[in-house]
């Protein structure tokens, strides 16, 4: 008994800010059994400002949960409203299996708590069961002051026009399912956001109904499916005092760096000036290149180093691109074929190269290989699900692989194939036994997917 007294008394001389380090390591369960360490340990819990209620906490608790009143949602409320510091970072996801269901007049209850409260990063996921059952993001999280990032989901939010003050202070945002209203039909809210650098929607409706003003904006990413509306997507952007609708927006916006869009359609205007102009990576899936008139769209995007394709990338015939300091460039899961004649114009500075098995065999890229020049730069090559069944895609690889005298890093991702039907493909394709013979390779690797190893 004495051993553990003491034990108990030497932790609890610790400095307040080791006891909430260790406090913030620990799941909220966990470091909430700590206030029964002692009076020391009990403080230090109460000012604990970081606090996660997931569906982990969640079937925790509810083995102390019974009928008569106790639900996890008391419980949550208990934690909350007994702080007696600043609440600076709150998690809160609550599924629709999880019974109670929150009413709605809880969740006002802890947001104006943690409005008040000194939250600088918020979490919040709610799901419903109830048909028609909505959660708003109350006006008091959209002024808050000192929420620096926020990460919404499965909620919806009423935009005041032309408010003063939303996310004044906020430098990430991200929001997920999210279905946006405004409180006058017909008029869009304008939202000045000066400090926000990163942005992402995904899934999200209704989001032309307001133009935001962001110019410190760095990284956004627009994410859906070109079956639920996100094509009609006019949402403006205004940076620097020029407006922009989504589409150009993303064509010409001066300070994003990393764009991701997924599910998107977009035009290329002829005469535009020079697009992604601060861009340095790129990625796209599941787009559709659009252009105001007929013919070939060339732009330059002088500050791309990583460009990726990927998914059903429809129209990319009509986009061409001149990428000067181009270092990456990766088209995986193509649907589509992409245009051979970047290839050709990048190959001789990238220093990393990611394709599909897929891709090789098609007839464009297959007769465009052979003519490609010398990729004296090329360091890191990856092929993901190569057929070794496929003579058309092992004999486009090899005249790849050839191309490439400074490679160091080889990796392929292979298809699983039967083996006597791979080696007689192989052998009556007319492959040539080859040899890498190249200096620098210090490292290849080969997966085989869910299959034995090939032959030797």
């Amino acid at each position: 008994m004495a051993r553990r007294k003491l034990i108990s008394d030497s932790t609890s001389e610790l400095p307040v800010e080791v006891k909430d380090r260790i406090l913030e390591c620990l799941p909220t369960r966990d470091a909430a059994k700590m206030a029964l360490l002692s009076t020391y340990w009990n403080d230090a819990w109460l000012q604990h400002g970081q606090l996660v209620f997931d569906s982990n906490f969640i079937e925790s608790v509810d083995q102390y949960c019974d009928g008569e009143g106790i639900t996890f949602l008391n419980i949550i409320s208990n934690i909350l409203f007994l702080r007696a510091g600043p609440v600076k970072k709150f998690t809160i996801k609550i599924r629709k299996e999880n019974n109670p269901e929150l009413e709605r007049s809880d969740f006002d209850r802890w947001c104006l708590f943690l409005s008040r409260n000194g939250v600088e990063e918020l979490n919040i996921s709610l799901e419903t069961a109830s048909y028609g059952k909505e959660y708003k993001l109350p006006f008091c999280l959209l002024s808050c002051r000192t929420i620096k990032q926020l990460i919404v989901h499965a909620l919806f939010i009423d935009l005041p026009v032309n408010a003063v003050g939303i996310f004044s202070n906020v430098t990430s945002l991200a929001f997920f399912d999210i279905t946006f209203k405004r409180s006058v039909n017909g008029i869009a809210s304008s939202i000045s956001i000066p400090k926000l650098e990163k942005l992402a929607f995904e899934l999200c409706f209704g989001i032309n109904k307001f133009e935001i003003s962001p110019p410190k904006l760095e990284i956004l990413s627009v994410i859906g499916s070109m079956g639920n509306g996100v094509e009609e997507l006019s949402i403006a952007l205004v940076v620097l005092g020029q407006k922009y609708d989504v589409r150009f927006c993303i064509l010409s916006c001066p300070t994003i760096r990393h764009l991701n869009l997924e599910g998107f359609i977009i035009d290329c205007p002829r005469n535009a000036p020079c697009i992604f102009p601060s861009v340095t990576l790129l990625r796209f899936k599941n787009v559709e290149f659009k252009h105001n008139a007929n013919g070939v769209v060339s732009r330059i995007i002088p500050n791309l180093d990583k460009l990726a394709f990927s998914g059903s990338c429809g129209g990319i015939n009509t986009f061409e691109i001149s990428a000067p300091k181009l270092e990456s460039f990766s088209a995986i899961d193509v649907l589509y074929v992409f245009e051979p004649r970047w290839l050709t114009f990048h190959l001789k500075a990238i220093t990393t190269l990611c394709l599909s098995g897929l891709l090789l065999s098609r007839k464009p890229v297959a007769a465009a290989v052979p003519k490609f020049p010398t990729a004296v730069n090329l360091q890191v090559m990856k092929l993901y699900e190569l057929s070794f069944g496929c003579g058309k895609q092992l004999t486009v690889a090899m005249q790849l692989i050839q191309k490439c005298p400074n490679l160091c890093e080889l990796g392929i991702n292979a298809k699983k194939v039967d083996q006597s039907t791979c080696k007689r493909q192989y052998l009556q394709s007319g492959h040539i036994s080859f040899s890498c013979q190249f200096s620098a390779l210090t490292e290849m690797t080969v997966l085989v997917q869910s299959c034995e190893l090939l032959w030797s």
